[in-house]
C-alpha cells in the first residue's frame, strides 16, 4: 500500500493509539465490546467495498477507489485476530455475532483466509494508485473471493 508519509504517520499514530487504549480498557476487552468493534470493523470494510464496485461498474472515480481501497488494506493490517479472542465465538456486539464456531476450531484456515484477505487488500491498494478501472478490476474480484470464502466457511447466515 502506498500512502503519503503524512498519510502513513497519521494511520500509525492512530493504530498506535488504537493499540495502546485497546490493552489498557478492561471495558474493550469484555467479549460484547470486541463483538461490536469486529462488527463495526466489517461493516466499514463492506462499506468501501461497495463504492469500489459502484465505481468500477458505473463512472470509475480513481480518488474514490484510491480512499476506498486505503482504508481496505488499513483495516486489513490491524489486528483483526486479536477481535476474534475466546469467548467472542457467540453474543452479541450491535447484533448477535454470525460468526460460526469452526471458525475458532480451525484457527489454521482462519488464519490463512485472514492472511489472504490482508494480501489482497494490500495489493488492491498498490493497483488503484496508477491502474485504471480494466486493471483494478480482477484485483478487485481476488479481494471479494478472499470475502467470500470467509463467508462460506466462517459466517452464518
Amino acid at each position: 500500500m502506498k500512502l503519503s508519509f503524512k498519510k502513513s504517520l497519521i494511520t500509525l499514530l492512530c493504530l498506535g493509539v488504537s493499540a495502546s487504549a485497546f490493552a489498557q480498557s478492561s471495558q474493550l476487552t469484555k467479549p460484547e465490546q470486541l463483538i461490536k468493534v469486529r462488527q463495526s470493523l466489517f461493516q466499514t470494510i463492506g462499506w468501501n467495498c461497495t463504492r469500489i464496485r459502484q465505481n468500477l461498474d458505473k463512472e470509475y472515480n480513481k480518488t474514490e477507489v484510491i480512499k476506498s481501497a486505503e482504508v481496505i488494506a488499513t483495516l486489513a493490517n490491524s489486528a483483526l485476530d486479536v477481535l476474534f479472542a475466546p469467548g467472542t465465538a457467540t453474543g452479541k456486539g450491535w447484533k448477535d455475532t454470525a460468526v460460526k464456531p469452526e471458525f475458532f476450531s480451525k484457527p489454521e484456515h482462519s488464519a490463512q483466509l485472514l492472511h489472504q484477505f490482508r494480501k489482497e487488500a494490500n495489493t488492491l491498494a498498490e493497483l488503484v494508485q496508477t491502474g485504471s478501472a480494466e486493471i483494478v478490476r480482477p484485483q478487485f474480484e481476488n479481494l471479494v473471493k478472499t470475502c467470500k470464502a470467509c463467508h462460506d466457511d466462517f459466517r452464518n447466515n
